[in-house]
């Protein structure tokens, strides 16, 4: 329980009703936009002076920005409304309570839900190791259709590519950009990177920076010098861009291109992409707070594993020091949004490691939560996430520090962020706090946190053996306050919980649950998705009745397709194409199929989509969407591309690169 009343630090943004498209590179929602609005740019830029401890301040009450506002470290101009490609609302709609648990669970969900593995089932293949994103025991699975490889190429890569030429509209051009580049394969009549590379100096911003961003999605080492000389603004990316200068947001997607790049890379390739991320991060001429950030994310997903040899350690070595250093600099109060994205990036990259390192950031960043200057809520919230990263069972003191901000911090998304880090740290202690937080904790508010963090712990503990056991303990608790509760909010991250525990007895009041609070597409959508965690296929008869119910429900139709791919019910493909070809007018619903099925596609999908692709009938917006959707189906990949970005991010420190609703890489479909 807190001490005192909460300070209630919210960011007051407009409410949003989804009920169209929202036109981004070929994305989704989900983070709010830019929530601090900065005081007005400086005439030249900061300089970066050697490491020292931040200097004392006292942060101002700051308003909302519009997307694209300027500031110190910021990115210039406001952005205009130029079209782009496809969006699908996935995200939740936006209220004025940016410290909602769905918020979270949307940034985070990629890693849990696991559809690629899921639809492979226990005998599907599977290849190749992403130990920090899907667990200990989580392999990375293969793509899911037989000879995927070659179907893509052969069948989905042409009809991309002859989309893609045969058009204008800038809607169908980023969806087919980012389809080809998920794919990541040449066809014999041309090459990836040549197409990508064309798009540069297209005529509209947002073209242009998916085709840079692309480039990096691709996975294609040979990407990496373009998006190097487009990152610095050399001559030869202004070449590129057919530009006096590169954009700032293009040099932004650039680096974020050029982390994805290195996250799949060999320790090589990782050493380049460090020095072009490193010089730009310490380059007193680059004040662009969308860059910065971008730098900042992309070195924090490389994926440095020191158990791999020497190199990989040694990079670590150099990449960690230039992130700490960066971190330590007097910036400015201003500055601080930028700064707080570096314990995130320390976090993933260390990890709970048990090195001299790992214990100092630990120190490092526990001590940032009482620290003995004043710092900005955007810190706490950082500080907060990292120390889920980096703590261990063991460390007891972390434990404590969490605990204590939780009930005497200042910053109300803080509390949160330390709630799940006690349950990213798991061990017994943790599972005690947060057992007594779920039954004595505020019913609306501390309670759904909780019970999420005791999904999270137990999913990590139960998913780090091959025997591990549900917790009956913690099922038994969750499957009461969803009994109790009233606020339906708050049920629905119980049913979430429930699935990441993986209390099968909850499955048939989930399913009784779902048929009884169909309605209300908030709770609904929640219980499907603790449905699918359950792997109960008894729910699919009812799900596929939710799905076909919610055609003018967009979001419930997509959570409620997605659940049963994770069942991997066939049945559900074959509706969902029926319901792509009923009304192509409505957008909405459009969004949320082609969302849907991307993500549980299968061969059989894929001729009826292709033949979508080629219907000049359809609107351009329609056959954005279905491109979409086939990117999906032929990326190897086990999770989107931003994945890596997104989970564990501090999505309330926010540039418009970033998210901003509409356009940043957490947007992106």
């Amino acid at each position: 329980m807190h001490a005192r009343t909460n300070p209630g630090f919210l960011a007051v943004l407009p409410a949003l009703v989804i009920t169209g498209v929202l036109s981004a590179h070929g994305g989704q929602y989900r983070g709010p936009a830019p929530a601090e609005q900065l005081p007005p740019a400086p005439t030249s830029p900061p300089q970066l002076p050697v490491a020292s401890p931040p200097a004392p301040f006292t942060p101002p009450k700051l308003p909302t920005p519009a997307p694209g506002s300027r500031g110190p470290l910021s990115g210039g101009a406001p952005v205009p409304g130029v079209p782009g490609g496809p969006r699908t609302p996935r995200g939740i709609p936006l209220a004025e309570d940016l410290t909602r648990w769905q918020l979270w669970w949307e940034m985070n969900k990629d890693r849990y839900l696991l559809l690629r593995e899921r639809q492979a089932g226990p005998q599907g293949p599977v290849t190749g190791d992403d130990e920090w994103y899907l667990g200990a025991t989580r392999r990375a699975a293969k793509p899911i259709l037989p000879g995927a490889a070659r179907v893509a190429r052969d069948t989905i890569v042409p009809a991309l590519h002859r989309a893609l030429v045969d058009t204008n509209d800038p809607h169908l051009v980023t969806a087919c950009l980012i389809a080809l580049a998920k794919i990541g394969e040449d066809h014999r009549d041309f090459a990836l990177l040549d197409v990508l590379v064309r798009y540069l100096p297209a005529r509209f911003q947002q073209t242009r920076e998916t085709a840079a961003l692309a480039l990096g999605i691709t996975r294609r080492a040979a990407a990496l010098p373009l998006l190097r000389d487009l990152l610095l603004d050399n001559a030869t990316g202004r070449k590129l861009a057919r530009r006096s200068e590169v954009d700032g947001r293009v040099r932004a997607f650039a680096a974020y291109g050029i982390g994805i790049l290195a996250a799949h890379g060999g320790v090589d390739l990782k050493a380049e992409a460090f020095a072009v991320l490193d010089s730009v991060l310490h380059d007193a001429k680059v004040w662009d707070r969308d860059i910065k950030v971008a730098a900042i994310s992309a070195l924090g997903v490389m994926r440095l594993d020191p158990r791999a040899g020497a190199k990989h350690k040694l990079l670590l070595w150099k990449v960690v020091p230039s992130l700490d250093k960066f971190y330590r600099a007097e910036l400015g109060k201003a500055a601080q949004l930028v700064q707080a994205h570096v314990p995130v990036a320390v976090g993933r990259l260390l990890g709970r490691g048990a090195g001299v390192d790992a214990a100092r950031f630990r120190e490092r960043f526990r001590d940032e939560l009482f620290p003995r200057v004043k710092r900005g809520p955007e810190i706490h919230q950082s500080a907060a996430i990292a120390l889920g990263l980096l703590g261990r069972p063991a460390d007891t003191d972390v434990g404590d520090a969490l605990q204590r901000y939780h009930e005497f911090g200042r910053d109300q998304q803080a509390w949160w962020f330390s709630t799940i880090a006690l349950g990213e740290i798991g061990g017994d202690a943790n599972r005690t706090r947060l057992l007594s937080l779920l039954t004595r904790g505020r019913k609306a508010t501390e309670r759904p946190w909780a019970g999420l963090a005791l999904g999270v712990l137990t999913y990590r503990a139960r998913t780090a053996t091959p025997t591990a056991r549900a917790d009956s303990t913690v099922g038994v608790a969750l499957l009461e306050q969803l009994r109790v509760v009233k606020n339906k909010e708050a049920a629905g991250a119980f049913a979430i919980a429930l699935g990441l525990c993986g209390h099968r007895e909850a499955a048939p009041v989930l399913r009784a649950r779902l048929v009884e609070e169909r309605h209300h597409d908030g709770l609904a959508g929640a219980i499907c998705t603790g449905l699918a965690l359950l792997g109960d296929r008894k729910a699919c008869g009812v799900l596929r009745s939710v799905m076909m119910q919610s055609v003018r429900r967009p979001e419930l139709l997509r959570q409620a397709a997605v659940a049963l791919g994770c069942l991997r019910d066939r049945q559900a493909v074959r509706d969902l194409l029926d319901l792509i070809g009923e009304d192509n007018r409505n957008t909405a619903r459009m969004a949320a199929v082609a969302g849907a099925l991307q993500m549980i596609g299968d061969e059989s999908t894929l001729a009826e989509l292709l033949k979508r692709l080629r219907d000049r009938d359809l609107t351009t917006l329609s056959r954005a969407f279905v491109a979409a959707a086939l990117g999906g189906i032929g990326d190897p990949q086990p999770i989107p591309f931003n994945a890596r970005y997104a989970m564990d991010s501090n999505y309330r420190a926010v540039v418009p690169t970033l998210t901003d609703q509409a356009t940043g890489i957490l947007d992106l479909l």
